[in-house]
């Protein structure tokens, strides 16, 4: 009669796949737009006895680029099998004499 028995402990490891969802909303504002003079005006004299005035203006036109993000909940896919072996397998023995 054995009075102690042998024992061995094993651990397995199953390796998953977790996914989490992330939702990218890119979005562009725009801000007040500004407009600027950049020279001098001219003052042309026409043949028929008037004037063109010519100005050289700028706009400033500024915007806001971005993205708004929202991470979902994550989940596990019971489909993926990333290894030939369904699984890991380690055992340690545990002898008591």
């Amino acid at each position: 009669m054995v009075t102690n028995p042998q024992t061995c402990e094993s651990v397995a490891y199953v390796p998953m796949k977790v996914s989490t969802p992330i939702d990218l909303k890119p979005f562009v504002r725009e801000l007040p737009i500004r407009a600027c003079v950049c020279e001098e005006p001219e003052l042309t004299l026409t043949p028929c006895g008037t004037f063109i005035v010519t100005q050289r203006i700028c706009f400033e036109i500024p915007i806001e680029i971005g993205v708004e993000s929202k991470i979902g909940n994550p989940f596990v896919n019971p489909k993926h099998k990333p290894y030939k072996e369904k699984y890991y397998h380690w055992s340690t023995p545990n002898v008591t004499i």
